[in-house]
């Protein structure tokens, strides 16, 4: 235990105790108030036989009740700015609407994908989100589906996906490994329905301390650009519709 720093610690509570008590010097004064006349009380007889001058009862009140107001007061403002922070944060954490942002699709051919037992050609793919807010956001992905050239995919087994925790101003990515039903890769400048596709993602995110989480859908359309000069494919998206973001129950 390490003394001098809990010692340092009790005298600044101390003395922002004291400090808080004293902004109450009219409730301070009425117990010394109540103090003085008790010493009355007690040091000049009474002109009544077994009574004192100064009821008991009267300067007890005002002794021990100056001081009860007093420190009641002090912990009525300590309380409520204890609440005002503690919303202040809480909101600050609720405050991370539009925050989730899908900001990158990215899509590679393979060569070699095993698909019902048998080698193929075909695409993965990965999904790359954001954290555009200042605190730490936790999502899980509800729901991703891909389709190319009329084929595709809308279930992976690790979809709903585990919490993922993307910082602040960082970037996370999901992978989607060879989620795509098997394509042949191209060998001309990409016209080919099989080059172009569509996507979309659900997924709920949320200040993992918050008491709100959202839920975002948005769709999106995906293809390729071809360079002839390299021989070499550039994948490409954009949103296809509006992106939603509607506050769903938070459960624990």
């Amino acid at each position: 235990m390490d003394l001098p720093r809990t010692f340092r610690e009790i005298h600044v509570s101390f003395v922002e105790y004291v400090t808080l008590v004293g902004k109450r010097w009219w409730a301070i004064v009425v117990s010394v108030a109540g103090g003085v006349l008790g010493l009355i009380a007690i040091a000049v007889p009474s002109h009544k036989v077994g009574q004192p001058l100064i009821p008991t009862w009267l300067w007890l009140t005002l002794l021990f009740g100056g001081i009860a107001v007093a420190q009641f007061l002090a912990f009525h403002e300590v309380r409520k700015d204890r609440d005002a922070a503690r919303a202040e944060v809480t909101t600050r954490f609720d405050q991370v609407k539009f925050r989730f942002q899908l900001v990158r699709v990215e899509a590679r051919f393979l060569k070699h994908i095993l698909w019902a037992g048998e080698t193929h050609e075909g695409c993965d793919f990965k999904l790359v989100f954001l954290n555009g807010g200042i605190d730490v956001l936790e999502y899980v992905l509800e729901k991703v589906s891909i389709q190319l050239g009329g084929k595709g995919f809308s279930h992976d087994p690790r979809v709903p996906s585990a919490p993922a925790l993307i910082l602040p101003g960082r970037e996370h990515t999901f992978l989607c490994p060879h989620v795509v039903v098997p394509v042949p890769i191209p060998n001309v400048i990409p016209e080919h329905d099989a080059l172009l596709g569509t996507g979309e993602y659900t997924a709920w995110y949320a200040h993992p301390e918050g008491a709100n989480r959202f839920r975002v859908h948005q769709q999106f359309k995906i293809g390729w650009n071809f360079d002839p000069a390299s021989a070499y494919y550039e994948s490409f998206w954009a949103t296809d519709g509006p992106v939603t973001h509607e506050l769903v129950a938070w459960r624990r």
